[in-house]
């Protein structure tokens, strides 16, 4: 009688041989099964999900996204409840991003102005050339998905190039800058 017990209250994992007690915290639930666990403990299920996926990547990424559009709606308002529970941590992680992709952008540029060589990075911008920029701003949303885009496009000289803050307002209208026309000299 005590074994029988035993038996309803622990399970044996088939892959590490492990004896464990029959809770959600040691084995997934499984509504297929008998008992309403998964065969597998946690980290044997893992390991052995984890295999399947190096062996199909295809059909791992075919499964995650069918996943994702089937569940877009609860892993949105998931999104957001954590973004609220953790605001500071999220806008830290955001800026922390769009710096690193700046700086990456502005080391391909030159890292100063074209016009008047200026290298302080606090006055630096990105100029769209040809006069883009608005365009641009419409498809995509705020500097950390420029920075993004421009850094997949190669970060081509021919679209992008660094200008001071200065030199860009002085631009802005298709005016020339005031270093190339010479007003100052």
């Amino acid at each position: 009688m005590n074994e029988e017990l035993l038996s309803c209250l622990t399970k044996t994992c088939p892959s590490c041989k492990v004896i464990f007690p029959l809770s959600g915290e040691f084995f997934s639930k499984n509504s297929r099964h008998k008992n309403g666990f998964n065969s597998y403990c946690r980290k044997c299920a893992y390991l052995v999900h984890r295999r399947w996926e190096l062996r199909n990547p295809d059909k791992a990424l075919a499964r995650a996204k069918r996943y994702r559009d089937k569940n877009r709606t609860s892993r949105i308002e998931k999104a957001k409840i954590y973004y609220r529970n953790n605001i500071d941590a999220c806008r830290t992680q955001k800026r922390n991003r769009r710096i690193r992709l700046r700086k990456q952008v502005f080391s391909q540029l030159g890292n100063s102005c074209k016009c008047c060589n200026e290298s302080h990075e606090e006055f630096l911008t990105l100029n769209h050339v040809d006069g883009w920029g608005k365009l641009h701003r419409t498809v995509v949303r705020g500097s950390e998905e420029i920075y993004s885009e421009a850094l997949k496009m190669g970060c081509p000289q021919d679209k992008f190039s660094i200008l001071c803050w200065n030199c860009n307002a002085a631009t802005r209208y298709n005016d020339p800058c005031p270093h190339q026309i010479n007003v100052f000299s």
